[in-house]
């Protein structure tokens, strides 16, 4: 009988120090551009790629160094990926992006990140060398590299802790398991 006490100990001991059980919250894994990243190139999408699949209603929202909103035209939604298109390519300076996500399990997650764009103003180079392919669309060059994202490291704030139904469930198995054992060995003091 000691047996199938320690057993269920040993399984409940798991199921409640695993953190992957308790930890349902999507968390930002990566940008593009990265926190603290200078942009060297004309840019006009803003990726995010999160730790788990994200729902309708995530948006963000992007401000200069000035505190003045940039237009974003567009926010889709695939999985765990938000991609923003902004309305048009950004000029020099610092700019702050704050993103609010829902998670799968209904959390909302904020945070915010910054990064720098530097940009020639002038075209020369691109009137000069059209062989090079620098001629090409600046939406085509700033298209996210799907395999750089995969490899990027976490960003952003980390939700760590157990729910609050996570705490209540465990509570309850506890309890139960409690009043099992102190049923049992009631039962075998008594025969």
């Amino acid at each position: 009988m000691r047996k199938y006490i320690i057993i269920c100990f040993v399984i409940l001991f798991t199921i409640l120090y695993n953190p992957s059980f308790s930890n349902a919250h999507s968390s930002l894994q990566g940008t593009s551009p990265e926190d603290g990243e200078t942009v060297k190139h004309p840019l006009d999408i803003i990726t995010f790629k999160f730790s788990s699949e994200i729902k309708e209603g995530s948006k963000f929202t992007l401000t200069n160094q000035d505190g003045k909103s940039i237009e974003i035209q567009s926010i889709d939604l695939k999985d765990n990926v938000m991609l923003g298109q902004l309305s048009e390519p950004l000029p020099t300076g610092t700019y702050t992006v704050s993103y609010k996500i829902i998670s799968q399990d209904s959390h909302v997650v904020e945070d915010d990140f910054t990064f720098s764009v530097e940009t020639e103003e002038s075209t020369e180079n691109t009137d000069e060398n059209p062989s090079t392919g620098e001629d090409q669309e600046p939406s085509e060059k700033n298209q996210p590299d799907e395999k750089a994202a995969d490899n990027e490291t976490p960003k952003g704030k980390v939700e760590n802790g157990l729910s609050p139904v996570v705490i209540g469930i465990a509570a309850i198995t506890i309890v139960c398991g409690v009043g099992v054992i102190w049923w049992l060995l009631r039962k075998k003091a008594v025969k």
